[in-house]
């Protein structure tokens, strides 16, 4: 369906829901959230380099006989870390019909289709570059081990949908 159709489809709706409201029925059909397809990655660099950091320490502590209970419940406590933040916290990318939704290390953060400036598509990266203070999300092969080929399709049909400029370096 065109927008225009689902904007007067919706318009029709509302208008009918009151009127159902004020008789006392059930809405007749309740708008539901906006079906996304979501990406997910998997961010390594922190918990790798909490491995490396814990190695070093049991490193040092064996070379000075200084290991004892405390020391090893800590190793264990970051290595333990380390594997959490590996497989919990996934960068993730959810792009909808008319929005994009990403989730970094702390929160999620959805733009619109009126929000991106352009979107560039790399053979190992993609960049959404957004209108809001020239900020960028980019999702990478090597550092986020995201799923790069099927994130470059579905962001092609995005970017042709909202007309968003697309700048295609996949070659």
């Amino acid at each position: 369906m065109s927008r225009k159709w689902e904007r007067m489809v919706e318009k029709n709706q509302k208008t009918i829901n009151a009127k159902r409201k004020k008789d006392g029925l059930a809405p007749v059909s309740v708008k539901g959230k906006e079906v996304k397809q979501s990406f997910k990655g998997m961010n390594w660099m922190l918990p790798f380099f909490l491995i490396i950091i814990t190695i070093l320490n049991i490193v040092m502590f064996i070379q000075q006989d200084a290991m004892t209970r405390g020391n090893l419940i800590t190793f264990l406590v970051y290595i333990l870390l380390a594997v959490l933040l590996l497989f919990m916290n996934r960068p993730t990318l959810a792009i909808g019909r008319t929005s994009i939704t990403s989730r970094r290390f702390a929160s999620f953060q959805t733009a619109s289709a009126s929000d991106i400036e352009e979107i560039q598509l790399m053979k190992n990266a993609v960049v959404i570059r957004l209108k809001t203070k020239k900020k960028r999300w980019v999702y990478t092969k090597v550092t986020h081990w995201f799923p790069i080929a099927n994130v470059s399709v579905r962001l092609r049909e995005f970017a042709a949908d909202n007309q968003i400029a697309l700048v295609d370096n996949q070659s």
